[in-house]
């Protein structure tokens, strides 16, 4: 197992986002946002953004970014005014505490209907990363006792979320979703991302339609959770928040449909990336009879069925024989072949040479490999190379044979005899 991080290449810009209008570093130019309205800003400095809550709910902020690019934090202010630090607009009522992540999630419970202040700042200690031209998305929203995705309660009543846009929710019961991974989009392996406080523990699955567990995420407490899982096919998949945590915690939501090896248009935080294990396979031929390899002679397992994109041969015990590729290519120990490469693998034995029973004529190693990552375990590769069939002999076998040759002796003395005479 290792870890990727996916780097933010570019931000989604969906149609209810808005561009960061610079200078915002101060609270009397902060840059009005509205509800579930998404920003694409870049933190060199603070930005500041005013918005309006209503009394009663719930505020949930989302801030996302790549957290080795320089850490952020997001502040929460009234406007009630700060006299010992006018630098502010009011007090401070929340602040982010997920230090380490790709993502700073906010929730409290809105005291008054009011102007409110959010600050994107450089990281504090102790993770003082900050102000280093990182780039972030920022999006708000207000939810009530329960969120308006409900009743979303079981796999039979989802509720529909469209692909690169943020969805708020609150855990106080199961919530599904349903996800449409369509032709014509960016491909079939699903990328999502569920973020929350770091004090909680959401768990995150995602299903086919008929509600059958294809891939759980697996992270900690306060770590987003990811999902990364080829679905293989286009069609419509569910994703679950099914955990026993239904306290009303309030979370954000994406997801993203991307082809093998692709990038994804929001940022996603470590996602892990298991990669394939080889397993041993015995493959087998006649005595002097060539074996033509297919791909899937070359087994593995892999928890996120990712597809071989290629195998690495090693340790070659050829036992007389030989291995080419790509019509006469000779194999050498440590050559990496793809997967269209392994398909035109040709063993040829030696001649007139078996195996013997129980022990392969010729072995070699293979490490499997995705687009995410390069195989770490070996497997060995069997070659048994068998007798060919042979033709049992008529009339009796030895004994047939052995009077054929008398016969034919005293046939010979029959006409030595008559010469004589």
């Amino acid at each position: 197992m290792r870890t990727v991080l996916f780097t933010i290449l570019a931000f989604f810009l969906a149609p209810n986002a808005i561009a960061d209008t610079e200078p915002n570093n101060t609270w009397q130019n902060a840059l009005p946002l509205p509800q579930d309205r998404t920003v694409a800003g870049t933190q060199s400095d603070e930005d500041w953004y005013v918005i309006n809550a209503t009394a009663g709910n719930r505020i949930l902020i989302d801030l996302t970014f790549t957290h080795a690019e320089g850490n952020i934090d997001v502040g929460f202010y009234d406007d009630l005014g700060n006299v010992d630090f006018p630098q502010f607009p009011g007090t401070l009522i929340a602040n982010s505490v997920t230090n380490g992540s790709d993502h700073e999630f906010v929730e409290h419970n809105i005291p008054v209907p009011d102007t409110y202040y959010i600050r994107v700042y450089g990281g504090e200690a102790p993770d003082p990363l900050g102000d280093q031209g990182n780039s972030y998305t920022l999006t708000w929203t207000e939810i009530g006792a329960d969120d308006g995705f409900e009743e979303n309660d079981s796999n039979a009543a989802p509720a529909a979320i469209a692909e690169s846009t943020v969805a708020f929710g609150s855990k106080n019961d199961e919530d599904w979703y349903s996800i449409d991974v369509a032709p014509g989009g960016g491909g079939t392996r699903v990328i999502a991302s569920l973020r929350f406080e770091a004090n909680v523990d959401l768990d995150l699955e995602l299903r086919d339609a008929g509600g059958t567990l294809l891939e759980p995420s697996m992270n900690g407490v306060g770590v987003n959770e990811t999902i990364n899982w080829d679905v293989g096919v286009f069609g419509t998949y569910h994703l679950s928040l099914v955990d026993a945590n239904n306290t009303g915690d309030g979370y954000a939501l994406t997801w993203a449909a991307v082809s093998p090896g692709g990038t994804v248009d929001f940022p996603v935080p470590d996602v892990i990336n298991n990669v394939p294990v080889a397993t041993a396979n015995t493959v087998s031929t006649t005595e002097d009879a060539v074996y033509n390899f297919a791909a899937g002679d070359f087994t593995f397992t892999d928890s996120e069925g990712d597809s071989l994109v290629s195998a690495t041969i090693t340790n070659l015990s050829l036992g007389g024989g030989t291995l080419t590729y790509s019509g006469s290519t000779a194999l050498t120990s440590g050559d990496t072949l793809t997967a269209a490469q392994l398909g035109t693998l040709v063993y040829t034995p030696p001649v007139n040479v078996t195996g013997v029973t129980g022990s392969p004529l010729t072995t070699f190693d293979f490490t499997v490999n995705d687009l995410m990552g390069d195989g770490t375990v070996s497997a060995q590769m069997d070659i048994d190379v068998t007798a060919a069939a042979t033709i049992a002999p008529t009339g009796g076998g030895s004994s047939g044979s052995v009077s054929m040759v008398w016969l034919f002796a005293l046939m010979l003395i029959g006409v030595a005899r008559r010469v004589h005479r």
